[in-house]
């Protein structure tokens, strides 16, 4: 995996003034413009209301958002870390002591699939170490899923690196 920096080392094969253009070796070249949030990646998770006794989830959001700050695929500017309760939910057999943490990653095209990986991975295991606490003492399926979107169905615009 070797990503070249188009702008300094091959500018005059990259088109896209203002944008950062990365070109991945044996693939095509991604070209994000950093000026529209374009590198995401937006973290969703989603729990059942069972764990409102056991989990913090304001502080879960933080150790997922500071695990994706240290990765350096994800801008700091573009991450977003939101959750969600889920008041209704069935769980495998159906016992009401089952409970989930469902996490899904989205971010712009581009990346190699090793870069996705670790990522996931490194997300993965700032969860897991997280939740060990209450996994130890309850039934708790913890999942991630991460999926790439496409940039050409997915404007996006904002201030955020304006105030940073």
């Amino acid at each position: 995996m070797k990503l070249v920096n188009m702008l300094s080392d091959i500018s005059d094969s990259c088109q896209h003034f203002g944008k950062h253009c990365y070109l991945v070796e044996g693939s095509r070249a991604a070209c994000l413009d950093m000026n529209e949030e374009a590198a995401l990646p937006h973290f969703t998770i989603e729990y059942s209301a069972n764990l409102d006794s056991d989990l913090d989830v304001s502080a879960f959001c933080e150790v997922i958002r500071a695990a994706a700050a240290e990765i350096e695929t994800f801008p700091t500017a573009g991450i977003r870390v939101r959750a969600f309760r889920a008041e209704h939910f069935a769980i495998a057999d159906g016992d009401g002591k089952h409970a989930f943490i469902d996490m899904s990653i989205r971010l712009r095209e581009g990346r190699t699939q090793d870069v996705m990986e670790d990522a996931t991975a490194r997300i993965f295991a700032a969860a897991e170490a997280f939740v060990a606490p209450i996994m130890a003492q309850r039934s708790l399926a913890l999942s991630l899923e991460m999926r790439e979107i496409n940039a050409s169905l997915s404007p996006k615009t904002g201030t955020i690196r304006d105030h940073i």
